[in-house]
């Protein structure tokens, strides 16, 4: 068996063999590495076969560095370079965390860029740079939804209903100060004070 380590050192060693800057190829190998621990190789060593050939026929260019080309301060456009996905992903994912810090909400757009993988894994770095708590009632929300496709017995059920028995109440219903509704960022903000009675 590999382990991590050497696995990603492994996969940079591939990339920058292939002329990619070591630091471009260790924000991919990140990437692909993440893949593998998740056991979505398709995602990850499967692609790199793929990804080696069309770096060598020139369909990508090694040396493309994402950069940003447009702003503003709560939108940008990250231009990829024909580079590799993963450093110009990355890149967005922290001008958007940044960005939605300072505004309220933020959107960053990629353009010129090959396959970025993994969009869950930069929504999860985005969400890690904020101090985020589910409410009652969305967490039931989202146990509502991932019963109704069969996943009873998930662990992901089992921490949400653990999360829920230990919900502050008042009587039968949840105490929520969040909100839990839509809105426009600092502008208003609605709150649907029936969903924490109603689960």
């Amino acid at each position: 068996m590999v382990g991590t380590a050497a696995l990603r050192a492994l996969i940079e060693d591939l990339l920058v063999a292939c002329a990619c800057p070591r630091d471009l190829a260790e924000a991919a190998a990140e990437v692909f590495l993440e893949a593998e621990l998740r056991g979505i190789g398709v995602q990850g060593i499967d692609y790199l076969p793929y990804l080696i050939a069309n770096l060598r026929a020139g369909n990508i260019d090694p040396a493309g560095r994402p950069r940003i080309v447009k702003e503003s301060v709560a939108s940008a456009l990250v231009d990829g370079g024909n580079g590799l996905g993963q450093p110009a992903a990355l890149l967005a994912s922290e001008l958007v965390a940044r960005k939605a810090h300072a505004a309220g909400a933020a959107t960053v757009g990629i353009t010129r860029s090959q396959d970025i993988f993994m969009i869950g894994y930069y929504a999860e770095r985005i969400e890690r740079s904020f101090d985020v708590v589910s409410t009652p009632s969305q967490t039931a929300w989202a146990l509502l939804a991932l019963m109704a496709v069969g996943e009873i017995g998930s662990d992901s059920v089992q921490r949400g209903v653990d999360y829920l028995c230990r919900a502050e109440r008042e009587g039968a219903k949840w105490l929520e100060e969040d909100y839990t509704a839509v809105g426009f960022p600092r502008v208003f903000y609605l709150r649907y004070h029936g969903y924490s009675a109603y689960f």
